[in-house]
């Protein structure tokens, strides 16, 4: 089962399947081709994670590719931005790419099929152009994109009609030089070769001659790594998910176990009641994780104490370490699971973090670069504050909760900070309110962020609350405010059931 944002993506993965590869290899396949299809969403010009499960020896690591700051990097350099966007838009606020060089790795250290095997597809639809669908010409038409389209010629030529209109659902689109880009890295000695070799040199001489940050060296010194996941019990089940510089994998075992305490079984899903404490509990974690997470080689994180119980009667009782407000992020992300038929697992969360990443255009490769730099907090005393090679904290879920140690959910999801809250409500319509994967992944969400400074707003989804359960919601203090779908993430799942295999797609987002 492959289970993407893109129906072309997911087939890519599945060809690769039937090719005798393996849940890598297929993940890796899916993310190319979404790299190509979803060009607003991810892509080579940003990174991710990547959660694998290995069925023969029982275990799961976590690869980080997560891109980096630039040496030249200072703590100060985005306390005071004049026109308030430099960490968003432009060369400043892109961060070193890394997603072909952790694709790469995945595959020579967990994979069995060749970078070109897995690439044909993504190099295909490159070449020879792709269908515009519903949600990618939605991404094209907002402001913010048509603005980062419109800052290069050659993005404007392929992406706008007449260098002026974005282009609309079922018009066709294509991205040539994506392609040979491909070509010469599946051609080279090794994908790390080309990485280090002409794409760094054309991506850090494009970026350097327009006053941003990054140079060759900052992609000598990217180093992907392998990390131990954050696994952990709550209730009747086990839960792999993503270690710091993710918040994503200790904020949801923190929000399942809190409300494995708190929900009783008088309590229906989206009634008042069940919002409410939904709420109280995403307040909690989004509010602690401003002081506790971030990247572990810059910030000493004791995940274990973070998930032990004694800490979570601390966040129930509201105890937590945070009552300042850091703006949270909005993120154009993309998720995707993988099970191959001997039960290897991925779950895969890559970013170009904003629609179109930072609006910087590769013409040589016919790929947008990152604006990841606005993941980290501009205050320089912040544990999040930018560095030299550090990785910005992220709110990436990709997760596999075990059940008698099988694997029983695979999921994740897009959104930034509503990644956190859209995989718990999965997770919880399954593990507490009895759902199947699809109905649970279909089903209205809410998000919230917390009271502590001044921010009341909870966000509804359609039909997530009755007209009754707003009136309650309003009484206990909420500010309700209506948002569109997909604001709600991305959430693309598997679930596992003796021999039945269950795949669901999250209609918000393709």
């Amino acid at each position: 089962m492959v289970v993407s944002a893109h129906p072309l993506a997911s087939k890519a993965g599945s060809r690769v399947l039937k090719l005798g590869g393996n849940a890598v290899d297929a993940a890796a396949a899916t993310a190319l081709t979404l790299g190509v299809v979803s060009p607003a969403f991810s892509g080579i010009g940003g990174g991710g994670f990547m959660l694998i499960f290995d069925s023969k020896s029982g275990k799961c690591s976590v690869m980080d590719y997560r891109e980096t700051a630039p040496l030249r990097s200072k703590r100060t350099m985005f306390e005071s931005m004049p026109s308030g966007d430099e960490n968003s838009i432009g060369y400043r606020a892109v961060a070193a790419p890394s997603m072909l060089l952790g694709l790469s790795l995945a595959l020579e250290k967990f994979g069995t099929k060749s970078f070109h095997e897995v690439s044909l597809d993504a190099a295909r639809f490159a070449r020879d152009g792709f269908l515009v669908n519903r949600f990618l010409s939605r991404a094209m038409n907002e402001d913010a994109s048509i603005r980062k389209i419109k800052r290069s010629i050659e993005s404007s030529k392929i992406l706008l009609r007449n260098n002026d209109r974005p282009l609309t659902e079922g018009e066709r689109i294509s991205f040539p030089n994506l392609a040979r880009l491909l070509e010469r890295a599946s051609e080279a000695k090794s994908v790390g070769e080309f990485y280090l070799s002409d794409f760094a040199l054309t991506v850090s001489k494009l970026v350097s001659s327009n006053g941003g940050l990054i140079s060759q060296d900052d992609f000598q010194k990217c180093d992907p790594k392998i990390r131990e996941p954050v696994f952990e019990r709550v209730g009747d089940y086990e839960v792999a998910s993503l270690p710091p510089p993710s918040s994503g994998g200790i904020c949801l075992i923190q929000l399942l176990k809190m409300m494995e305490r708190d929900l009783g079984k008088d309590v229906h899903h989206n009634s008042a009641e069940a919002i409410d404490r939904i709420a109280r509990c995403l307040e909690a974690v989004y509010q602690d994780r401003k002081t506790t997470i971030a990247d572990p080689d810059f910030f000493p994180v004791d995940s274990k104490k973070l998930v032990a119980d004694n800490y979570i009667e601390k966040l129930i009782e509201g105890d937590y370490n945070s009552r300042t407000s850091v703006p949270t992020q909005n993120s154009h992300t993309t998720h995707l699971s993988v099970i191959d038929g001997a039960g290897n697992i991925v779950s895969l969360t890559e970013s170009l973090e904003c629609y179109f990443g930072a609006g910087v255009f590769v013409p040589e490769f016919d790929l947008f670069l990152n604006d990841t730099m606005h993941d980290f907090d501009t205050d320089p005393s912040s544990i999040n504050s930018v560095e030299p090679l550090k990785r910005p904290r992220s709110s990436m879920t990709p997760t596999i909760v075990f059940r008698d140690r099988e694997p029983f959910l695979v999921l994740g999801s897009a959104g930034g900070p509503r990644i956190i809250s859209s995989t718990f409500q999965v997770v919880l319509n399954v593990l507490d309110f009895g759902m199947g994967i699809e109905k649970a992944v279909q089903s209205p969400r809410v998000h919230y962020e917390g009271s502590s400074a001044g921010e009341t707003t909870l966000y509804l989804e359609d039909g997530s609350a009755s007209e009754s359960a707003k009136l309650d919601l309003k009484g206990r203090g909420y500010d309700l405010k209506r948002k569109h779908d997909y604001f709600f993430g991305g959430v693309n799942a598997i679930q596992i059931s003796g021999d039945k295999i269950t795949g669901a797609e999250d209609p918000r987002r393709n």
